[in-house]
């Protein structure tokens, strides 16, 4: 990810471009958390990717793999429609939120859950909605803003809900001792 910063191709061929049709980069949908506009950028997406994706993963690898494409892709579909494809898009804080927010939902839906345990998902769920709506008031991002640069609350928002909904509405069965479990 760091040679992709770096990389004075990196932006150019693999983040989403605003202005262009997505069918003349219709691959970028996927490659746009792979770039990061500063090295600040990559550090805050690269430190919570790490902590989420070691977590997300362990619920699942096919599970997380379809999650992680799930943040990428609808997210992006939804900021291209919502602004007329006048944004565009880099870095990979949209994964880590749709990732923070299914982990956060999934403890509040879980049903062997303990109460204390729903309570520190509401807890966090509630943080990274108050973060989306700082965003939105300020109209800058909120751990690595860029001047000049618009906010990403509208995709950050579109991401959490993409991982509250795929929280809520997967269950990919997983083999545990020879049985299928959900």
């Amino acid at each position: 990810m760091a040679a992709l910063n770096f990389a004075p191709w990196g932006l150019g061929l693999l983040a989403l471009v605003p202005q262009e049709p997505l069918s003349s980069q219709f691959w970028r949908l996927i490659t746009y958390p792979l770039v990061h506009l500063s090295f600040a950028h990559l550090m805050w997406d690269a430190s919570a990717f790490l902590v989420l994706g070691a977590i997300a993963e362990s619920e699942g690898r096919l599970r997380y793999g379809i999650l992680l494409v799930s943040a990428a892709l609808l997210p992006a579909l939804a900021l291209r429609a919502a602004t007329g494809g006048s944004v565009g898009l880099a870095g990979s804080s949209g994964l880590d939120s749709a990732l923070f927010a299914c982990l956060a939902a999934g403890v509040i839906f879980k049903r062997e859950a303990k109460p204390a345990f729903r309570l520190a998902g509401a807890l966090l769920l509630a943080a990274i909605v108050i973060k989306v709506a700082t965003e939105m008031r300020t109209g800058e991002a909120l751990f690595a803003p860029f001047p000049g640069s618009s906010s990403p609350a509208l995709f950050h928002a579109c991401a959490i809900l993409t991982g509250i909904l795929f929280s809520l509405f997967t269950k990919i069965p997983r083999l545990n001792g020879g049985k299928i479990v959900s």
